[in-house]
């Protein structure tokens, strides 16, 4: 890894002059740990300004538009020569696509910085490992793989092989790219990914589940997971915009415990619940549309979520799932600070689990 051990954030810029992007690196260098430099966006690419102006490491990438970039196809040996004359004057990282087939370019940049990368917009192959194996045989430092997560059962795929190739050959980045896929950006350092990638800021980003550098660092403590770390979350279909994990991982931090709580998004029940063993976590809260469906896949509840017939919380235990549910409590406790509701007569609004445990 680049930093002793520790997940480093990869800050990725898109800024269209070379005098922008010198700009950018020095505002961001307090929370970068390196920056990608795509050059397929910059129009008056100055390679030697660029290296004269480094704060912080750069990974030097210029990415075709079959790779999802702006340098365009036809110009192969235009930017076979622009990614050579990168090897040459020093950059600290080169990123090569896999399929670019740049032999001579791999070769001059392998045990100094290749960056060996292969994506996928259309999904998440079935062969990841066979994938990896050719990737890893040109000698890469770091093979990068990313995916599209269609379903939440690809971002456990993906996660799985991370974990079988942890500590083995080159440096492995995996990441699944989209809102179903995330998480895989936070939890890098379980497996020991160098770095991760991130935004400048939000709407800025290069790929689709990008977050930005500043909730990397701050909110998700990207830098400090490891293998030791207890994986929590929140299991919903549309949970990328909620508070919980700016509410749950400063407390985390402030306690102390070496600990992260994502987001997990999830197109189904059952697609979740095969991503289950490779996510490892310790435990997760539940939100909408998932509360009482969750309760089948669980090895026991309370006897308060069984009456609700909802839990929207998971607690893992040597292998076991248990559920409870907070959601009645959490209408009856405030409400008591102004009124007892015991005897009154009471309307609900709504059908959901969190109205079950209230009623």
């Amino acid at each position: 890894m680049l930093l002793g051990g520790k997940t480093a954030i990869a800050v990725s810029l898109t800024e269209e002059t070379t005098g922008a992007v010198v700009s950018r690196m020095a505002a961001l260098a307090p929370v970068a740990d390196l920056f990608e430099v795509r050059a397929d966006f910059v129009r008056d690419l100055d390679l030697a300004t660029l290296l004269k102006a480094r704060v912080k490491p750069i990974l030097f990438t210029c990415r075709p538009e079959s790779e999802g970039g702006r340098f365009p196809d036809r110009d192969h040996l235009a930017r076979r020569r622009l990614l050579s004359e990168a090897v040459g004057r020093g950059f600290d990282l080169v990123d090569v696509e896999m399929r670019a087939g740049f032999a001579d370019v791999v070769a001059s940049k392998a045990g100094r910085g290749l960056v060996l990368s292969w994506h996928d917009f259309e999904g998440t192959p079935e062969d990841l490992d066979g994938i990896h194996a050719r990737m890893a045989a040109q000698h890469p430092d770091v093979v990068k793989i990313a995916v599209t997560a269609r379903s939440v059962a690809d971002l456990g795929r993906l996660l799985a092989f991370a974990a079988r190739h942890a500590g083995r050959g080159p440096q492995l980045v995996a990441l699944a790219m989209g809102p179903l896929g995330v998480a895989s950006r936070i939890l890098g350092g379980r497996t020991g990914a160098p770095f991760t990638f991130a935004s400048p800021k939000s709407g800025r980003e290069t790929a689709p589940g990008q977050l930005p550098a500043s909730v990397l660092a701050d909110t998700y403590r990207v830098r400090a997971i490891s293998p030791s770390t207890r994986v929590y979350g929140l299991l919903g279909s549309d949970v990328l915009r909620s508070l919980s994990p700016a509410i749950q991982n400063p407390a985390f931090a402030e306690r102390g415990e070496d600990a992260v709580y994502v987001p997990l998004q999830a197109e189904s029940m059952a697609a979740f619940a095969s991503a289950l063993p490779a996510l490892s976590l310790s435990g997760f809260s539940v939100t909408r549309p998932y509360k009482g469906e969750i309760l089948p896949h669980l090895d026991s509840v309370t006897p308060h979520a069984a009456e609700a017939g909802s839990a929207n919380t998971v607690v893992a235990q040597d292998g076991r799932l248990m559920g409870l549910s907070t959601d009645g409590e959490g209408v009856l406790v405030p409400l008591r600070r102004r009124t007892d509701p015991a005897g009154r007569t009471v309307a609900i609004l709504g059908a959901g689990g969190a109205a079950r445990a209230a009623a």
